[in-house]
């Protein structure tokens, strides 16, 4: 981590850094790697996080930002090499640990870690009846073995919120997320005008 991060403070905008699309977690996470480290990259957006790894695994990009749930089969299977967590946890995946940046640089810690929530949604005009259905439904998927061991294996966590619950807490992302862009200086909007609350 700590060549890469010389290599481009030593030569800025000349090694191409892949992640999915302008404004993504992941481009988020390269702004605050930048910013944490003086370091600069020469930003490639791609359509998406599979995108942007083949980008990676074929050479386009020197580098790539993603979550470990998306690159751990390509580091499993020796395609792509973690140089360092941005969540402020160190992780490991069968014998190989990957180091937590935020250790090494602590200036990240300014903007970092950031995370995400994904999560299922449904119209609000849909019937309450419908509502209760799909809710019951994703509750005994969440708690099968089946899904949980998915989860585990992936490197996902659960958490099972949903209504206000889930609302809150995606509202709470977008509040995240855009004053990020705003401090990191990639957003032209200022949150605020746009009435959302800072975080």
């Amino acid at each position: 981590m700590r060549s890469l991060v010389d290599a481009a403070k030593a030569a800025p905008d000349t090694i191409p850094a892949a992640a999915s699309g302008s404004g993504s977690i992941h481009h988020l996470n390269l702004l605050a790697l930048e910013n944490g480290t003086d370091a600069k990259f020469r930003f490639v957006p791609y359509q998406g996080s599979a995108p942007a790894m083949e980008a990676a695994v074929n050479g386009e990009v020197q580098l790539v930002i993603g979550s470990l749930a998306e690159q751990f089969p390509l580091i499993d299977g020796g395609k792509l090499k973690p140089l360092a967590m941005l969540s402020g946890q160190e992780a490991s995946i069968g014998d190989k640990t990957i180091p937590d940046a935020l250790s090494e640089y602590p200036s990240l810690k300014q903007y970092l870690p950031l995370s995400q929530s994904i999560g299922f949604a449904v119209a609000n005009s849909a019937s309450d009846d419908v509502k209760n259905v799909l809710s019951e439904a994703f509750t005994q998927a969440m708690a099968s073995d089946t899904v949980r061991e998915w989860a585990d294996g992936n490197h996902y966590v659960i958490s099972g919120q949903m209504g206000d619950e889930a609302s809150k807490t995606f509202a709470k992302l977008e509040s995240v997320f855009a004053w990020t862009l705003w401090d990191l200086g990639a957003a032209t909007v200022d949150p605020e005008t746009l009435g959302i609350p800072k975080p």
